[in-house]
């Protein structure tokens, strides 16, 4: 089984019909800029036109003044016994969600030996 003899040339046309289109499209268009208007005055009480584009004037301000921190006393850093209890409540907790190591824990209890660290 061989290719089509018709698979060539329509490969080909499509090749081409890509390359024109994008010579079409891609061909250089000269960008004119648009001219600014200079903004013109009116006289006051008149409306504005709803064609005529304003552009607003944007004024940051900052409404809240910046907070003032306060100084931070040093704390204490608690006791490794608090600590080391705080450790050993995680870990039990997680212990007693799986099965095998709750079994584990329980016959641990029982005899009151500690596993080796």
């Amino acid at each position: 089984m061989g290719i089509p003899r018709w698979a060539l040339p329509a490969a080909l046309g499509g090749v081409l019909a890509f390359a024109v289109t994008d010579a079409v499209m891609l061909r250089h268009r000269p960008i004119t800029p648009r001219p600014r208007s200079v903004p013109q005055t009116r006289p006051v009480g008149v409306r504005p036109s709803p064609f005529e584009r304003v552009q607003p004037e944007i004024v940051r301000i900052q409404m809240l003044p910046a907070p003032a921190m306060a100084p931070v006393e040093p704390t204490e850093a608690p006791a490794p016994e608090a600590v080391e209890a705080a450790r050993r409540g995680r870990l039990d907790r997680v212990i007693s969600r799986i099965p095998l190591l709750r079994r584990w824990m329980r016959h641990r209890e029982a005899v009151g030996t500690e596993p080796p660290r």
